[in-house]
């Protein structure tokens, strides 16, 4: 359970880059770790035998909680949404490919791209995602661009990693 729980988060990571706001869900996931973490706690408190015990079933509870708390809130978050895509109009500012290889860079090797990262401003904010391919292809500083978007089930908005082609826009909000 322990090893699937950790695999689970290593996948959601690419997850993570994509949600607006990220640092405040992961606050309340926190939080709510936190609470789940002493109440867990609170009720296996009485198999302790010691203070000693007592306090190492409160460690547990309460780390564990808010270790996989995220986890739990980006899931729910992302999965549970029953929001229609919606296309949004941002500030684009820039996008960028980024290279990564688990050997590093031969000499006289030619890379592709393992991504890109585009930066734009959603709501005032400037925003950075990962994607797998560039999504404003010939946009310069300061265009307007389409995203598509979805608010998830605890209101965090997120940009889903499948970014329709712009000729299929239409086919894909119906």
């Amino acid at each position: 359970l322990f090893i699937g729980l950790i695999v689970l988060y290593a996948l959601e990571f690419k997850y993570f880059h994509n949600t607006f706001a990220t640092s405040v869900l992961v606050f309340y996931s926190l939080l709510v770790g936190l609470i789940v973490g002493l109440i867990l706690a609170y009720l296996f408190r009485a198999s302790a035998t010691d203070l000693t015990e007592t306090v190492q079933i409160y460690v547990f509870f309460v780390s564990m909680c808010m270790i996989f708390m995220p986890l739990f809130g980006s899931l729910t978050n992302r999965l549970l949404d029953v929001s229609p895509l919606e296309l949004r109009e941002v500030e684009f500012v820039e996008e960028m490919p980024f290279y990564s290889s688990r050997y590093g860079l031969l000499e006289g090797e030619k890379m592709e791209p393992s991504g890109y990262y585009s930066f734009f401003y959603h709501e005032a904010k400037l925003e950075l995602i990962k994607t797998d391919r560039p999504l404003f292809f010939e946009s310069k500083r300061g265009d307007n661009v389409e995203i598509f978007v979805k608010r998830g089930f605890w209101g965090f908005e997120y940009m889903p990693l499948f970014q329709p082609i712009r000729e299929n826009t239409n086919e894909i909000l119906q």
